[in-house]
């Protein structure tokens, strides 16, 4: 048996291969991948748990600087380099014996074999709206990003979307997720000051009304829900789509959608409502009051089938499948015994 080092930077994920309740979208890919490489005969360790002096290969989460070691090393990208800058840095990128992201340039120029961000996918739900008492909802913790991109970062729009809704329709809409009772963050590290600074006022107010606090399960609110704004950290950028549509999926909530420039090539354009349709959020609102119950369950259908017939790339299994057997592929080929 293989002992593969897990990393992912300097941070603890001594947990990741636990399932947890409230984070098993989040755990299960790496369960899965965990089971799946033990069963190819090699034994994924994070580096809280690695007793050994030296592994026999290393698999990372996004790229980090690392010593040159004459293991084989390979990295699973799910950052962009908004998010993490590294994930561009060529010359990192080419120390690893081999990528896995779902950036189609670094596969293209093959260094990357393509993944997507994979999801527990459940049987969706056809249940129409008339029991679901809350018409629109938003999950999400109040974050930006590292630097200034106003023509791709959507924290600023979702922002924006929160404003509208406690302006215009605030018994239409309620907000979930950490820290929005502070003020919306700012890009870059100027933003980390302010609400440092705003977390030592003697005084507590929430900047946001429409904040509902934090919630275990989101599912639970999804279920009741009509719609969800579900727009990614980041625009324009193609198949970076990450598990926020289908944590609506599969609770048959229909997501309001922004993210993937190229989204419709992966999901049926009739799952999912598109923002980039609308030109102001008065149009969008109209269109979602406006929506039959003939029409919402249509939506429901296609999301079941898609689910269902279409999802393939973004289940759990495949994720930990293409991994894998690349991985041993690879070390087959350097000739290492598993």
């Amino acid at each position: 048996m293989k002992k593969c080092l897990f990393r992912y930077g300097n941070h603890n994920i001594n947990n990741l291969f636990d399932s947890h309740p409230s984070k098993i979208n989040f755990h299960e890919q790496w369960i899965a991948l965990k089971n799946k490489l033990y069963d190819l005969g090699i034994d994924l360790v994070s580096k809280e748990n690695f007793s050994l002096k030296s592994p026999d290969l290393e698999i990372h989460l996004n790229v980090w600087k690392t010593e040159d070691n004459k293991w084989p090393k390979f990295a699973i990208l799910t950052e962009t380099d908004f998010i993490h800058p590294n994930n561009s840095d060529m010359d990192l990128l080419k120390k690893y014996n081999h990528l896995f992201s779902w950036n189609p340039i670094l596969v293209d120029i093959g260094l990357a074999t393509k993944i997507q961000f994979s999801h527990p996918l459940s049987n969706s739900i056809i249940d129409g709206f008339q029991k679901r008492d809350q018409f629109a909802v938003l999950f999400g913790s109040n974050r930006s990003l590292r630097g200034w991109h106003p023509k791709n970062n959507l924290y600023s729009e979702r922002i924006k979307t929160i404003r509208w809704f406690e302006r215009n329709a605030p018994k239409d809409f309620a907000l979930y997720g950490k820290k929005w009772d502070l003020s919306g963050r700012l890009p870059t590290r100027f933003g980390g000051l302010v609400h440092s600074l705003e977390k030592k006022l003697p005084f507590k107010y929430c900047s946001f009304p429409s904040w509902k606090g934090v919630i275990l399960n989101k599912q639970d609110v999804l279920k009741r829900s009509r719609f969800s704004i579900v727009y990614e950290n980041i625009k324009g950028l193609k198949g970076y789509i990450t598990e926020k549509i289908f944590d609506a999926f599969t609770a048959g909530n229909i997501p309001i959608y922004w993210g993937a420039e190229d989204i419709d090539n992966y999901i049926p354009k009739k799952c999912f409502i598109d923002r980039r349709d609308f030109l102001n959020h008065e149009e969008l609102y109209k269109f979602l009051k406006n929506m039959s119950e003939q029409e919402y369950l249509n939506y429901q259908k296609c999301i079941k089938n898609f689910i269902e017939n279409e999802s393939k790339e973004f289940t759990c299994k495949n994720f930990a499948d293409v991994i894998s057997l690349k991985i041993v592929e690879i070390l087959n080929n350097k000739k290492i015994k598993l």
